[in-house]
């Protein structure tokens, strides 16, 4: 009992944590300049990426996708009823407003033409069709983003709840805790799970609107000229490859670095609160703000190198649709 409020013995402790911070800080700084001596070496000596290997990685990501998603609507959930209810009646309203917009564009001819070939008659009934169409968009568009909203948010629910328990039973959170391929547990279940059920419905609902736009809109387009259809077709299938080839898989890295330096960052601020004490009694802010100040460099650099993809993906964007 001694041994354990012996204060040599902490003050030991203690001296040898902060020597392990700063010798931790030094060799981060060596690491650094080595890194930046043979930054060179590295880019000439990279072999690209075995196509087999990115089919085997995406096929993994989809089936993790379909792990984790799946259970979220099996037996699993006893309120999944509930949650498909929420989905369906997005996916509804989603199609609702795929036959407004069909609806918006008759008025908009109408309206177009009769100011065109000044028409008064026909200028004010195409006013009046274009309130029609506005009273009854404005509640459905309401109630699709509330659908989604209810949606994401039982899905949230369900899903932090289920990772808690799996992290808290079979000393899971100790093993999890010594295995280095999992960083951040405590990030991943607080706001990955959120970024994953907002994120992966959102991308649901706009597949499934532009898909119920193409349908919608093909027949129109398709009156007015079956060659225009086939060169939207072509048009935008090249455009979204190319989109996707050339920034999809680099803003997909930036996003993952962000997430684990982000993370880094915080987990460092919260080291000095937790051990506040130890650090005020050895004088060990300036440990504590090189290691931080380093972590935040990170952060910052992953975030400038987001910008400078983001701006480059805006311009080939506006430039699609300026030649469209």
């Amino acid at each position: 009992f001694s041994d354990v409020y012996d204060s040599r013995s902490i003050m030991t402790a203690i001296r040898k944590d902060v020597d392990e911070r700063v010798g931790l800080v030094k060799r981060s700084r060596a690491s650094s300049e080595e890194e930046g001596a043979d930054a060179k070496s590295t880019r000439t000596s990279k072999k690209p990426k075995d196509a087999a290997q990115k089919k085997r990685t995406k096929a993994r990501l989809i089936r993790q996708f379909i792990e984790i998603t799946m259970p979220f609507f099996s037996k699993a959930n006893e309120r999944r009823w509930l949650a498909i209810v929420w989905f369906v009646a997005a996916v509804v309203l989603l199609g609702g407003e795929s036959m407004l917009l069909v609806w918006f564009s008759y008025a908009q001819k109408a309206f177009t033409t009769s100011m065109s070939e000044k028409k008064e008659g026909d200028f004010w009934q195409a006013v009046g069709s274009y309130m029609k169409i506005v009273l009854i968009a404005c509640p459905i568009f309401a109630l699709t983003e509330f659908a989604e909203a209810r949606f994401v948010f039982q899905w949230r629910k369900w899903l932090t709840r289920h990772c808690m328990q799996q992290y808290w039973s079979g000393r899971c959170f100790y093993n999890v805790a010594r295995d280095d391929m999992i960083d951040h547990p405590d990030q991943r279940i607080c706001e990955d799970v959120n970024h994953f059920t907002s994120r992966a419905c959102s991308l649901l609902m706009k597949v499934a609107a532009k898909l119920v736009n193409v349908v919608s809109f093909v027949a129109v387009l398709w009156s007015i000229s079956p060659s225009l259809v086939v060169f939207l077709v072509i048009y935008s299938l090249i455009t979204t490859i190319v989109t996707t080839l050339i920034f999809g898989e680099r803003l997909e890295k930036l996003e993952l670095k962000s997430r684990i330096t982000e993370a880094e960052f915080r987990c460092n601020m919260m080291r000095g609160r937790e051990h506040s004490e130890e650090i005020a009694f050895y004088n060990g802010g300036g440990v504590e703000l090189a290691i931080c100040s380093k972590s935040f460099r990170n952060v910052m650099e992953i975030a400038s190198q987001q910008i400078n993809v983001g701006f480059m993906l805006q311009l080939f964007q506006y430039t699609v649709e300026s030649v469209t």
